[in-house]
């Protein structure tokens, strides 16, 4: 009996130890989230891609587009993409970027599966058009982004120069 009432108080004092454990972890996260919601980002960390590819930046260049249909993902990497039309005729845009992988080396390895590729100057410090995928992969700084704005070479180049100015 003796035992008995040992262990039963045993379990008693661990549970209170770990209720209050419980308690306190709950109040550091809850104070990490408000804390994270209450500071302003870095002007270099704009997190999704749907804060850059919007149906605003989209109509910067489509002056005309309406029905706009959004999805966004977050994995593998943040990739934002619309479809919608221009004068009755469907057109779609997209954008992904892989934050913090930019180099040249990581362009070259990921370029490297593409057969059908052609370089372009001018738009960050390294950039290839894919021809079969009509996508744009552009190497600026510490970020590779790749940008397709409706299969359309020159929209997605004029789409990418914008790009670089907001990551």
């Amino acid at each position: 009996m003796k035992n008995l009432l040992i262990i039963l108080l045993t379990m008693i004092m661990f549970s209170c130890g770990n209720e209050k454990q419980n308690k306190e972890k709950k109040t550091l996260e809850n104070t990490k989230v408000s804390l994270e919601t209450k500071l302003p980002k870095k002007n270099n960390d704009s997190g999704s891609a749907c804060e850059i590819l919007t149906e605003n930046f989209v109509k910067s260049i489509f002056s005309e587009a309406i029905n706009f249909k959004p999805k966004s993902s977050e994995k593998p990497y943040p990739t934002c993409s619309y479809k919608f039309e221009v004068n009755g005729s469907p057109h779609h845009a997209r954008l992904t970027i892989a934050k913090g992988f930019g180099s040249e080396k990581n362009l070259e390895m990921a370029m490297k599966y593409h057969a059908e590729k052609e370089l372009v100057s001018g738009v960050g410090q390294k950039a290839y058009y894919l021809i079969k995928s009509h996508q744009l992969s552009v190497w600026e700084g510490k970020n590779i982004f790749h940008v397709n704005i409706n299969g359309n070479k020159e929209k997605s180049i004029e789409a990418a120069k914008e790009i670089i100015e907001l990551l």
